[in-house]
């Protein structure tokens, strides 16, 4: 079978019909689409992930904030009850 692809792209004569040119500019077109549509799914690949690593990172964040805050709690706590203990000890 001819490659039509290639015929598509050179200088024809009267030997190569029309019917054979277009049919290699369509291949062509068909290849340069299916290219195109790879690198659409690469970037939305890409995407994803680089949204998953965002939602992972938020999450961590939010985890140590809360534990600041429980610590935090915890200190204000303590100090609340140690200045209770100073006080019922004058």
């Amino acid at each position: 079978m001819a490659d039509f692809r290639v015929d598509s792209r050179e200088v024809w004569t009267s030997a190569k019909t029309v019917e054979h040119i277009n049919a290699g500019s369509l291949q062509r077109i068909a290849d340069a689409t299916e290219l195109m549509a790879r690198r659409h799914l690469d970037l939305i690949r890409e995407r994803d992930e680089y949204e998953r690593r965002y939602k992972a990172a938020v999450g961590r964040e939010r985890a140590l904030e809360r534990k600041l805050s429980a610590a935090k709690g915890q200190i204000t706590k303590l100090r609340n009850a140690a200045k209770k203990e100073q006080n019922h000890a004058e």
